[in-house]
């Protein structure tokens, strides 16, 4: 009866792709909740936030 299927995982995988297109856009919005949320929401935007300099650069 398990309920979790590919359908699940395409799912989080284009949220993902979501957070970091939204990282892109917003650096200074993304900052601002890092810095609110402090050490988890700094953890949670780690990979997205690294991902900005290389892409844009």
């Amino acid at each position: 009866m398990s309920s979790f299927t590919t359908r699940d995982v395409s799912i989080r995988v284009s949220a993902g792709n979501a957070i970091e297109k939204i990282a892109e856009r917003s650096n200074a919005g993304l900052e601002r909740k890092r810095n609110e949320e402090g050490e988890e929401g700094s953890s949670f935007f780690n990979v997205p936030k690294k991902i900005v300099p290389s892409t844009s650069a």
